[in-house]
């Protein structure tokens, strides 16, 4: 009912073994009880693999009866016969063995004779009935009455011993047949297979010959590949080319340029090793010499006191600000007082006068000639005495009372400046103090004062201390005094002349330039960009000359330009244009109240024109710090094309005129004018110089020329000399004989 569980014992077959363990085998198969089964080929396909079933057989009781009784008795026959055969088989196959060997060289290929004669005594030796043969030979020479019998009994297949599996043998694939064997299977005896014995010997020779063949036709076809590839991969040609003494000498040439650069790189590297090895040892040196613990002892200190400044500094920043946040207001509050107070001025008499030439005034009721008065009296408070400006308008200034009340707030806000350290330690607060402490790290150990950048520090460091001082300090006043005059300054300034040190080995001489870079600069912005006036000729020298010196002394100009130096010459090029945009005004009359030079109409105009000729000259103070474009744009396409010109050519040619015409050429920056005929690659100046030409032939053709007009005519003619005009100079002396000139 049960199945039993297949023992599967896969028993490796021995191709030699000696006739000890042969009898022992035998012996032991005769004294085991159990008979040994009867293997049979099974019905399955023949194909590659293992071709066998853990499934056992079943059998009646019948059959397997009969079966136990057959295996006893081929047993015992196996026994006895099988023994006996297998030692003489094995002395047979020995003497064969020597005689086919001793036929044969050593080392050599056996021909067909021979291979002849060992088969055909294989085969004598075969064909014996007097022994049971082996397995192996069974299976091959009985090939074709198994198959039979398998035919014929496929039901003595199913009903096999029910022994456990480990007793049977497994067949794992099929064994090819030879060629003997498939043609015995087709003639169907043994006669058909003595028949085709000659016929195999000669299809074995033949195979044997064509695999000889076969094998030296691939070895000869390799060969020629190899041949072949050779060819492709080295391919010399058959004659050289000529190589003559000029190749050898280039090639030579060439070597040695190789040679020598590889020279000079291995050179440089045995400098750069011995540089770093010289380094090496004087960092050693200064090891030994110091001691780590006072090293330590420094850094130490170091670090606690820097750490202390910026926490006093990060404090007290805040109260800077807000103290020169106060000083700004104030000087913002003034300036924004005077321009409000100028803009209304010239707007209320511009108004007035215009309502007086047109006769609609409507508050006049016959006062005009009081309201005329009142307008001459004020435009000629507003002339300067000045001899190089005689009838340029004076700079705005406060009125007394607000002159006083200025100077208070201020003396108020610097007082609050000068007590912001008042509870702070000298080392903390004093700028040469400070510098002294790091001066003794720089003198101790440069090294690692290089390595950590003080230099870039430092400028970032004494900002706020710098700040404080700069508090009261004005750019656009011409009392107050320079920036070398205040602590701070002296203190860098010494702190940067390293003693003992190349300028080229000096990181920090370039300490004072980033303090003005970074400290001054931004707040000579803050002054262009909220109280600068552009019409206060005091204001635009003061403030010109000190970027000239600075940027000039610092060579902040040469070069490519720091972030700062262009913010602030942007911001002075943006204030002179919202200047001529907004400042200048000429107003026009009609010819009758401007050939009156006692009318009001006439001496507000001229102060308009010279208020003009005032801001082309505080606009040329900037030559060689704002770009040049901007300046001509500036100065000669706007104000001298636009409102300049306009007023030289509608005044009558008389002394006033020729006055006007040279406070105009006074402005003009001297660089403009260095080559001949220089300005006339300026289209406003070459304008400029033909009304002066002009001018002079008209004042020229008057009859009688006096004493008067020959003097007005000869500083025309030094204007237009001086402008490198000369071809306008020779045509007047020629045309009207000016002698000595």
């Amino acid at each position: 009912m049960f199945s039993k569980k297949p023992r599967r014992n896969f028993r490796t077959r021995r191709d030699e073994s000696s006739e000890e363990d042969e009898q022992k085998t035998n012996e032991g198969e005769e004294n085991s009880i159990k008979p040994a089964p009867v293997l049979r080929r099974s019905k399955l396909p023949q194909s590659r693999g293992i071709s066998c079933s853990s499934k056992p057989e079943v059998a009646t009781d019948e059959t397997k009866s009969q079966t136990t009784a057959e295996d006893a008795n081929d047993k015992n026959k196996a026994v006895t016969d099988g023994e006996l055969f297998q030692r003489a088989e094995k002395k047979e196959n020995l003497k064969n063995d020597a005689l086919s060997s001793s036929d044969v060289k050593e080392g050599g290929i056996p021909d067909a004779k021979l291979i002849r004669a060992a088969l055909r005594r294989r085969r004598e030796a075969k064909a014996q009935k007097d022994y049971i043969p082996l397995a192996r030979e069974r299976e091959g020479s009985h090939s074709s009455e198994e198959e039979s019998e398998r035919d014929g009994a496929d039901d003595d297949d199913d009903d096999d011993d029910d022994d456990d599996d480990h007793e049977r043998r497994i067949q794992f694939a099929p064994k090819l047949k030879t060629l003997r064997e498939r043609v015995a299977e087709e003639m169907g005896g043994s006669d058909s297979e003595e028949d085709g014995t000659d016929s195999q010997e000669d299809e074995d020779q033949t195979m044997w010959e064509e695999q000889q063949i076969r094998k030296g036709v691939t070895v000869y076809k390799q060969s020629s590949q190899d041949t072949v590839r050779q060819k492709k991969k080295y391919n010399i040609p058959e004659s050289l080319p000529q190589i003559s003494i000029d190749v050898i000498k280039k090639r030579v040439s060439a070597k040695l340029e190789t040679l020598r650069q590889v020279s000079r790189r291995s050179v440089m590297d045995l400098q750069r090793v011995q540089l770093d090895m010289d380094s090496a040892k004087a960092t050693l040196e200064q090891l030994e010499s110091g001691s780590s613990h006072e090293q330590h002892r420094f850094y130490k200190g170091m670090g606690l006191y820097t750490q202390n400044l910026l926490e006093c500094l990060g404090e007290k920043v805040v109260e800077i600000n807000a103290v020169e946040l106060d000083m700004h207001t104030l000087l913002i509050d003034q300036a924004e007082v005077l321009l409000s107070r100028r803009r209304e001025s010239v707007r209320e008499v511009s108004t007035r006068l215009q309502l007086l030439a047109y006769g609609t005034d409507p508050s006049d009721n016959g006062h005009g000639d009081k309201a005329q008065l009142e307008v001459r009296e004020q435009s000629q408070s507003c002339e300067t005495a000045d001899a190089e400006y005689e009838n340029l308008p004076a700079d705005d200034e406060p009125l007394p009372e607000e002159a006083a009340e200025l100077c208070r707030k201020r003396d108020e806000i610097l007082t609050k400046a000068e007590n912001i350290f008042a509870d702070v330690h000298n080392e903390f607060s004093d700028v040469k103090n400070i510098l002294c402490k790091f001066n003794k790290w720089r003198f101790l150990f440069s090294e690692s004062y290089d390595n950590a950048y003080i230099s870039l520090c430092i400028p970032k460091l004494l900002a706020p201390l710098v700040r404080q001082q700069l508090i009261g300090w004005n750019p656009l006043n011409p009392d107050c005094k320079d920036i070398e005059a205040f602590p701070w300054y002296s203190a860098v300034e010494d702190f940067c002349l390293r003693k003992g040190c190349n300028e080229a080995e000096n990181t920090d001489i370039s300490v004072l330039k980033s303090i003005i870079e970074k400290s001054i600069l931004p707040k000579i912005q803050g002054f262009v960009e909220l109280i600068w006036d552009p019409l206060s000729t005091g204001q635009s020298q003061c403030l010109a000359g000190l970027c000239r010196t600075l940027l000039d002394d610092y060579k902040m100009l040469s070069g490519e330009q720091s972030k700062p130096v262009k913010a602030l010459l942007e911001a002075v090029a943006v204030r002179l244009r919202s200047a001529v945009d907004v400042d200048v005004f000429i107003p026009l009359y009609p010819k009758r109240f401007l050939d009156d030079a006692s009318s009001p109409q006439f001496q507000f105009r001229d102060k308009q024109f010279y208020s003009a000729v005032k801001l082309l000259h505080n606009i040329t103070l900037w030559h060689g710090l704002v770009p040049e474009d901007v300046l001509i744009e500036l100065g000669l396409t706007k104000l001298l094309s636009r409102y300049l010109m306009i007023t030289l050519r509608s005044a009558p040619c008389e002394r006033h005129s020729v006055e006007k015409c040279k406070k105009v050429a006074v402005c003009f920056p001297k660089s403009w004018f260095e080559d001949v005929d220089a300005g006339a690659s300026i289209p406003e100046l070459r304008m400029f110089s033909e009304h002066l030409h002009q001018t002079a032939h008209a004042l020229c053709k008057k009859n009688p020329i006096t004493a008067i007009t020959r003097e007005i005519v000869t500083d025309l003619l030094i204007l237009l000399r001086n402008m490198k005009a000369l071809d306008s100079v020779t045509d007047i002396v020629e045309t009207y004989h000016f002698e000595g000139f």
